[in-house]
């Protein structure tokens, strides 16, 4: 049993991960915003948090094997007024997180970034891929990018794990987000825009995907740079075609002038690195997502 502490405990991916974490028997400790009640999950040592205040880590506690940050801030589209916030969360608060993990003892720190750091007009983006420091990039991506800078000489101290996951989808998304929205507009019969016939390219990762790389990362002692991403590229074309056949409503599509960006992760080093590749197909993963009727859409 491991004593681990879960920072953004209370999001989506978060929840997933805390209640695997307690059903196996670990001590969990999790963090969750101080303006929000706690979800309630059973056995989970509930933090409240403010990672953008002076003291976040105040009362996590003294030892911890393993520190996972998921956190995220929900103004991470909102620019330039959301600088402040995003860098609290994703910097700021990582640092004050770095700092506990060199003191509790921590063996490994996992960081979840995303595939938004790498050049959209690679079409297979890969973990060796160099990045230039001047080159336009989201708030979002740029604060990532940012983190994982932080994160890397910590490698000294323990091992850290840095997953770039690209679109990961399922039960418990924010509306705001990229899959909820585009079943919005399938329930309003709204039309998804396309950049040139059939859109971007990507391969979105189920959450139950994202959990299991997690799962096999509690026991690694080395430290890595992992794109965490779907088995399948598909384009934004086929995943609202997809969709449809899901849900039974027919998509409709528009298309607007512009280049098709990619996001496309090469999983090949995450195989090696975890013996272990995700493997849910995007209908499968949406029927395990539908059902469960946990999504939220407007409206």
């Amino acid at each position: 049993m491991q004593t681990i502490v879960v920072v953004g405990g209370s999001g989506f991916i978060g929840q997933h991960v805390i209640r695997s974490l307690v059903w196996r028997g670990h001590e969990v400790y999790a963090t969750h915003s101080a303006s929000k009640p706690a979800p309630f999950i059973n056995q989970v040592h509930w933090l409240a948090c403010d990672l953008a205040g002076p003291q976040p880590v105040k009362s996590w506690p003294g030892r911890c094997d393993t520190l996972i940050y998921l956190a995220q801030s929900r103004k991470h589209r909102h620019f330039p007024e959301g600088t402040a916030e995003v860098a609290g969360v994703n910097v700021h608060g990582l640092c004050h997180a770095l700092d506990y993990a060199a003191q509790a003892g921590v063996r490994r720190f996992l960081l979840a970034s995303s595939g938004s750091v790498y050049n959209s007009e690679t079409p297979l983006s890969s973990e060796e891929e160099a990045f230039a420091p001047q080159a336009a990039r989201s708030l979002y991506a740029a604060s990532k990018l940012a983190a994982e800078t932080l994160v890397s000489p910590f490698a000294k101290l323990f091992a850290t794990i840095v997953f770039r996951m690209f679109m990961p989808y399922g039960p418990g998304q924010s509306a705001d987000r990229l899959f909820p929205q585009l079943l919005d507009k399938l329930r309003k019969h709204q039309p998804i825009l396309l950049h040139g016939a059939d859109g971007f390219h990507a391969n979105p990762i189920a959450v139950a995907d994202v959990l299991e790389a997690v799962l096999r990362s509690l026991f690694l002692e080395q430290s890595a740079t992992l794109n965490l991403a779907g088995p399948e590229v598909l384009t934004l074309r086929q995943i609202g075609e997809t969709m449809g056949r899901v849900v039974g409503i027919a998509p409709r599509f528009e298309t607007q002038p512009g280049a098709a960006p990619h996001f496309v992760g090469d999983t090949t080093r995450l195989s090696q690195v975890l013996g272990w590749s995700p493997g849910i197909r995007l209908e499968s993963g949406l029927h395990l997502w539908l059902p469960e009727k946990t999504y939220s859409l407007a409206g």
